[in-house]
């Protein structure tokens, strides 16, 4: 027996076209006013698709929005876990590299992610997290970082506690930067951050 083909290839050409069509109505509305203020509506009149065509590939605009986002950064991280696990490159330098990329995705967008009042939309923010976490238990998952551990506590929560910690003050360190980021430059941000790492962060194992 044949094996299934996957998912991807048998997508249907017309939801593919209407998901791009949603991914570039939602990018656009987003840029000119707030995400709690975009109404179904807008986002179907914009891309050019019926309400139940919206819902057959979404629940919501916010969904829509973080699930763009995260597509673009889903980009990112593959680039890097590729460069993790093949290469030898300094770890220090490949954070550097993977947070630069990220923070330039950001300023692209920063219409997007920045509030009035300069900080970073709370649910973009949980998006950044969540994305700065999966990719730091992906790499101690592949063994190719070790994290202290307790002797009280199990490996998987010792690891899922330093991935979160990490994650939050990577999130954190862009959102309270956003506001300033036309003084401060994107490699001063880099540099602080970096500098402030752990060495199990920048250590290979």
């Amino acid at each position: 027996m044949q094996p299934d083909k996957s998912a991807e290839a048998r997508i249907d050409p017309r939801a593919a076209r209407s998901a791009a069509s949603l991914r570039h109505a939602i990018l656009h509305l987003a840029e000119r006013q707030p995400i709690a203020d975009i109404t179904v509506d807008q986002v179907v009149e914009a891309a050019g698709i019926t309400r139940k065509t919206f819902y057959n590939h979404i629940g919501g605009p916010t969904e829509l929005l973080t699930r763009t986002l995260m597509a673009e950064l889903d980009q990112v991280r593959k680039r890097m876990d590729q460069g993790l696990v093949s290469g030898t490159e300094d770890l220090t330098a490949l954070s550097r590299t993977r947070l630069g990329e990220i923070i330039d995705h950001i300023l692209r967008r920063r219409p997007i992610y920045q509030q009035p009042d300069g900080r970073i939309h709370p649910q973009l923010y949980r998006m950044l997290s969540d994305h700065f976490y999966a990719a730091i238990r992906f790499s101690l998952e592949q063994s190719l970082r070790e994290v202290p551990l307790t002797a009280t506590a199990s490996d998987t929560a010792i690891a899922d506690i330093h991935a979160s910690y990490i994650a939050h003050a990577y999130a954190g360190a862009i959102d309270t930067w956003l506001p300033h980021a036309d003084t401060i430059s994107p490699d001063i941000l880099l540099d602080t951050i970096v500098g402030s790492l752990p060495r199990w962060m920048t250590t290979r194992k």
